[in-house]
């Protein structure tokens, strides 16, 4: 028992994390360019983040003080938490089950990728 809790401390563990962080980072780094390249000036793009971050959270913990569990999936960053918590087998960190988590994390993605498919043109570089 002790050998397997070892192998998974120093193998799965540092490979969970590595899945978690590329997945979750890409994710966020899409969304981010997304309003990026929606906005004209980037102190907009600033304040529409915090807003999607800190404003989120606040509603999710709102949301959770007056007992509506289900509006905590508009938590932005809560849900990349509640997702990840499957790899690392720790339980639901929201009263939301982890494949709705999964569902949002996907949609913000796919948002920020239609988004961006729209917004940004190819530019043809010649030498």
């Amino acid at each position: 028992m002790a050998h397997r809790t070892g192998c998974e401390l120093l193998l799965l563990t540092p490979l969970r994390a590595t899945v978690y962080c590329l997945l979750a980072g890409s994710s966020m780094a899409l969304v981010l360019l997304a309003f990026s390249s929606m906005g004209k000036r980037s102190i907009f793009v600033m304040v529409w983040w915090t807003i999607l971050v800190s404003g989120t959270e606040t509603i999710g913990a709102i949301a959770e003080a007056l007992g509506k569990s289900s509006l905590q999936v508009l938590n932005f960053l809560g849900q990349y938490h509640n997702a990840g918590s499957v790899l690392f087998a720790t339980g639901e960190r929201l009263d939301i089950p982890n494949w709705v988590s999964l569902l949002v994390v996907m949609a913000w993605t796919a948002f920020a990728v239609l988004v961006l498919r729209r917004r940004v043109r190819p530019v043809e570089v010649v030498s």
